[in-house]
């Protein structure tokens, strides 16, 4: 997957505010979070596989493509697509990052996943666009794994150090609300392993129900529930990703002037019957 999308010449602003009136004696924009919230979302089709691929933060009034070039138009001001090479995921001035999910089902098979596998080149380009570098260690921020039982909480991926062996004797750390893991680079191929299960609790013995993640009111903005998971769960009570159907979450936090192309995902498991 590629990111393309770069910022263009934008006119300043010149549309006011609309605003509504409550009660009779104010006036509220639609940007005070007293009394609205932001459900906007986007998203893109492709008619090459005739399905609706993505969603997008960035949120435009219009949009219209030209020969060349994609065009949208944000509070009278028009913003130029797939312009520069050196700044991506950056639309209305404002950058952005970006995550891919997909799925790991083995149908009705029940497996153990044992790691995550992806194939993965990240670019740099000169001034002018005509040449590349490529990054020796890019590579995503985070990862998430979850199923319908399960949830792995935010992994911060790092690089396993080349030229200091002792320090991959400090991972995983247990942060706050997180955990940074090792990942394996071995030319284009990248590997992790380091990922377990901190569902609190499923409520098989206390009868609680709690969801492992809450859905922002646009639809699309999926956030792990706090209250649901414990990342200082004991390692006696860690249970492996055991399911037919997993799910994995890949986030850059901020592309800035990476290209980014994920060529494969593949992912090791074990049959796990009982």
């Amino acid at each position: 997957m590629a990111i393309e999308d770069a910022p263009g010449p934008v006119a300043p602003p010149s549309q006011t505010p609309i605003t509504f009136e409550v009660f009779t004696s104010k006036n509220v924009q639609l940007t005070d979070p007293e009394y609205f919230n932001s459900c906007s979302w986007t998203v893109s089709y492709d008619p090459k596989v005739k399905a609706w691929v993505s969603f997008h933060d960035w949120h435009p009034d219009l949009m219209f493509p030209s020969n060349d070039h994609f065009y949208t138009i944000l509070n009278n001001e028009f913003w130029k697509h797939n312009d520069r090479c050196d700044s991506f995921n950056n639309y209305y001035n404002q950058t952005f990052g970006w995550e891919v999910e997909f799925p790991v089902n083995t149908q009705s098979t029940v497996t153990t996943i044992k790691s995550i596998e992806y194939y993965l080149e990240v670019f740099q380009y000169n001034q002018g666009c005509n040449n590349k570098y490529h990054i020796l260690d890019g590579n995503f921020d985070q990862a998430v794994l979850y199923n319908s039982e399960q949830v792995s909480g935010i992994l911060n991926l790092y690089i396993k150090p080349k030229s200091n062996p002792a320090a991959m004797l400090a991972y995983p750390k247990t942060k706050l609300t997180s955990y940074d893991i090792l990942v394996a680079k071995e030319e284009n191929k990248y590997r992790f392993n380091k990922f377990w299960d901190i569902t609190k609790d499923r409520g098989e013995l206390s009868g609680k129900q709690i969801t492992n993640f809450i859905t922002e009111c646009n639809g699309y903005r999926i956030n792990i529930n706090p209250t649901a998971i414990d990342y200082n769960k004991l390692l006696i009570q860690r249970k492996k990703f055991r399911h037919y159907g997993n799910r994995v979450i890949l986030r850059k936090m901020k592309s800035g002037s990476q290209k980014m192309n994920l060529k494969v995902v593949a992912t090791k498991e074990t049959l796990s019957p009982r």
